[in-house]
């Protein structure tokens, strides 16, 4: 029997995935939640053995939920349900370290897959996305790490060091490395450039 978890600001789709998965008799839904604050909080009491979540929620987001989860050790498997078919949120969500990226239009006739195939210690992708990501993984990897274009994408979104640090739930001192680390990489010297490239190279939208 495995236990799942669901978020999603959405109530009838919401509810839609929890009538789905209890006509499964192997599967269990021990709770449910529209908004990330509520999904985390339960996450971390009851460590389900899959959350299914919406990437955008109210408080805190899909991606962000997951980082913690991984940063936290907990042995939760996330799959995303998503109306964002843009390779570059998969690639943020799977580097999280969510198992799962799936569409909402494929929610209905693939999560039972998806979430048989995650608690299997494997990764589920619909379709489309795994097309675009496989596409693109032909094209020029970035010398960043994933903090370090977290940190750009912050910079160029105009916070302060002080804001990132408080939103990434680290240091300023480390905030301050990572820029450092990535200005290097790039042989940037200055913020303005280091915003220009986060701009040319889709951290930030234009």
């Amino acid at each position: 029997m495995l236990d799942l978890f669901i978020a999603d600001d959405h109530q009838l789709f919401r509810e839609g995935l929890v009538s789905l998965i209890q006509s499964q008799s192997d599967f269990h839904v021990i709770g449910q939640a529209d908004n990330g604050e509520t999904a985390l909080d339960m996450i971390k009491t009851h460590t389900p053995d899959v959350a299914i979540l919406d990437i955008s929620m109210p408080c805190i987001d899909g991606i962000r939920i997951c980082e913690m989860v991984q940063q936290k050790q907990i042995k939760t498997k996330i799959v995303m349900v998503t109306m964002d078919d843009d390779v570059r949120t998969a690639k943020r969500a799977l580097q999280a370290g969510s198992h799962g990226y799936l569409l909402k239009d494929d929610a209905f006739s693939e999560l039972i897959h998806a979430v048989k195939e995650v608690s299997e210690h494997k990764t589920f992708i619909s379709q489309k996305v795994a097309s675009q990501l496989a596409l693109s993984s032909s094209e020029p990897q970035s010398p960043l790490t994933h903090r370090e274009k977290q940190i750009v994408q912050l910079i160029a979104e105009g916070l302060t060091n002080k804001e990132i640090a408080k939103k990434l739930f680290i240091s300023v001192k480390t905030v301050d490395t990572h820029r450092f680390r990535a200005m290097k990489k790039l042989n940037i010297h200055h913020v303005v450039d280091l915003v220009k490239y986060a701009f040319s190279h889709g951290l930030v939208e234009k």
